[in-house]
């Protein structure tokens, strides 16, 4: 946290800095924190006003809208101008991907079953876990 303030308390991870904000002894704290831990605890979330002209949360159907308008280059590389300026009054315009970085080789500390474990884990998160995006949030 920078510049230091005496008045600012600071939280590690999300959701603990979920649970303190929503704490009731915390009455009118704010935080910026993921759309899935503040729809979990029943927390309200900012809407964001849209180049359509509407203020909208960051639900599923509002994020995949907005992310139409990413643009993916052959490095793999991503320009999300478009999605901040998506003019479609769906958008939600603070909408972006997560990443996972896995290892490429089995090298140390890396092995063939560490992989498989992985392997299958991305795949459940990409296939079938998207079925369950939208109610986590």
């Amino acid at each position: 946290m920078y510049p230091p303030d005496p008045n600012l308390i600071a939280q590690q991870l999300s959701d603990r800095v979920a649970n303190f904000v929503a704490a009731p002894y915390n009455n009118g704290a704010i935080t910026y924190v993921e759309y899935g831990y503040a729809k979990d605890l029943s927390f309200p979330v900012a809407s964001l006003l849209n180049k359509g002209g509407y203020y909208t949360q960051p639900t599923a159907l509002n994020v995949a809208i907005a992310l139409q308008r990413a643009q993916i280059h052959s490095d793999f590389t991503q320009d999300l101008s478009g999605v901040y300026v998506n003019p479609d009054p769906r958008t939600y315009p603070m909408s972006s991907y997560s990443y996972l970085i896995v290892p490429k080789t089995t090298a140390n500390p890396m092995t063939t079953a560490k992989g498989n474990t992985l392997g299958a884990s991305i795949l459940y998160a990409v296939c079938a876990g998207q079925l369950k995006a939208a109610q986590l949030g």
